[in-house]
């Protein structure tokens, strides 16, 4: 917070600047000036000042509207430099007003659906004004927009996992009004409380005041808790914990490679040591070295020393290495063989989790969580092991001290 406040105080405000443009500052040297300001208010953002950050983006804009005629009618380069900088803080004033409280979505809407006239490509457009939506209940449009969001960033899971959630809601929302006509059809005869006079009769429900995207959510998961299953919540905890197993063995082959690959520059190393000790412990280097005294035989001394503990410190470093692969493909080969962990090799599920959820089509998903084998073969990490004596022999021992923990039982 004081780096970002030591940089904002030393650049002008908005007045000042009006003030002197037309003695010393030109339209570029103002365009510069709010490229600065710009990174000061993303680093009081990345700090957690959203309202600083946002007086910020709000300045950079106000600048950036005193030069816009100036710029625009200078070379390409300049004007693309312009659009560079307004656009960003746009999205980024979007993003600050969804975050304050009270949130302004309206202001954040009116942001985005600017930048989206001028790139209605833009994924982080699209998808901001999709959460300003949500904050303004308008869920209807904030699925459409969502949906386009995701095929704009089909690589973000943020705007699926949103998607889901609205799609939720709207489901909620049809069951309260199902429910709601059949009330109305069982109540249409008169009751005893019809007939009693208007002074007292039970007081009607007052209307519920404006509630938050988050508190919507909320209500909606609570009143669902008695009501038929959806099959999105089931089908989303079996898919979140593939997707977690497949990273995680994906990410342990990772370090396997790393890990082999580091030991065979080892290998080659001790190699090599090797190879000086042989010349060293040779019986012509021996001879010759029987006849050295005084310095030169204590300097051939402390070369044989400073061999040996090179080799020996290599030789341990690659024995800690050995373990450590081991270890990774012991870990490998337990996720393969567990019964109740599901992995997909071929990464298929986030693709057809996107599509999923944009056809709003679950079966596609349970197809494919059923058709992954609940065991996947380990012969790679077999082939491993058995290619590199190193390895085998460390398992070799690791299975024998577990026979005689076995025994011994």
């Amino acid at each position: 917070m004081v780096a970002a406040a030591g940089a904002a105080a030393v650049i002008p405000t908005t007045s000042a600047i009006a003030a002197d443009r037309g003695s010393s500052s030109s339209g570029e040297d103002v365009l510069e000036l709010g490229e600065k300001l710009r990174e000061v208010g993303n680093c009081r953002f990345r700090m957690g000042d959203v309202h600083g950050a946002q007086r910020d983006y709000c300045e950079v804009l106000s600048l950036l509207e005193q030069c816009v005629g100036e710029l625009q009618a200078a070379n390409p380069a300049i004007g693309a430099r312009l659009k560079a900088c307004r656009v960003p803080t746009q999205l980024n004033i979007a993003l600050c007003c969804l975050k304050v409280v009270p949130c302004q979505a309206e202001r954040a809407l009116a942001l985005c659906d600017a930048v989206l006239i001028e790139e209605p490509e833009s994924a982080k457009a699209s998808y901001r004004k999709a959460k300003a939506l949500l904050e303004l209940q308008d869920f209807v449009s904030a699925e459409a927009q969502l949906v386009h969001a995701c095929k704009l960033a089909p690589e973000d899971k943020a705007p699926r996992k949103d998607l889901e959630m609205v799609r939720h809601l709207l489901k909620a929302a049809k069951r309260k009004q199902k429910q709601a006509g059949e009330e109305q059809q069982q109540n249409q005869t008169p009751n005893e409380k019809d007939l009693l006079p208007g002074c007292q009769r039970p007081a009607a429900a007052t209307e519920q005041p404006s509630r938050s995207f988050a508190d919507a959510l909320e209500a909606s998961c609570l009143d669902q808790q008695d009501d038929e299953e959806d099959p999105w919540l089931e089908l989303e905890t079996s898919a979140e914990e593939v997707r977690l197993a497949t990273e995680r063995h994906a990410d342990l082959w990772k370090q396997v490679q790393t890990c082999l690959a580091e030991r065979d520059s080892w290998s080659t190393k001790l190699r090599q040591l090797k190879k000086e000790a042989d010349v060293t412990l040779s019986l012509e280097s021996q001879l010759e070295s029987s006849k050295l005294r005084g310095s030169a035989a204590s300097a051939k001394s402390k070369q044989c020393f400073a061999q040996g503990r090179a080799y020996a410190t290599t030789e341990r470093r690659a024995k800690k290495l050995d373990m450590q692969v081991l270890k990774l493909l012991r870990e490998i080969r337990a996720l393969e063989q567990d019964p109740n962990i599901k992995i997909d090799p071929a990464n298929n599920l986030d693709e057809a989790m996107q599509q999923a959820v944009l056809q709003d089509d679950p079966s596609k998903v349970q197809q494919l969580l059923s058709s992954l084998p609940t065991r996947l073969s380990s012969q790679r990490v077999e082939d491993i092991i058995q290619k590199r004596p190193e390895l085998s022999v460390h398992e070799l021992k690791s299975k024998i001290q577990e026979c005689k923990q076995h025994l011994s039982k």
